[in-house]
């Protein structure tokens, strides 16, 4: 039962690392996109 616990906590922790850095990506990329913009303007 606890090594169950243990392993839904560590994908949780897995999956939710992954949509910060997904989330961080995706920031960079429109940062990004909204410099080369105003450059290209």
């Amino acid at each position: 039962m606890f090594e169950n616990v243990k392993y839904l906590e560590n994908s949780y922790k897995l999956s939710f690392q992954g949509f910060i850095d997904s989330t961080e990506s995706y920031n960079k990329l429109i940062n990004w996109i909204s410099a080369e913009y105003v450059l290209f303007l």
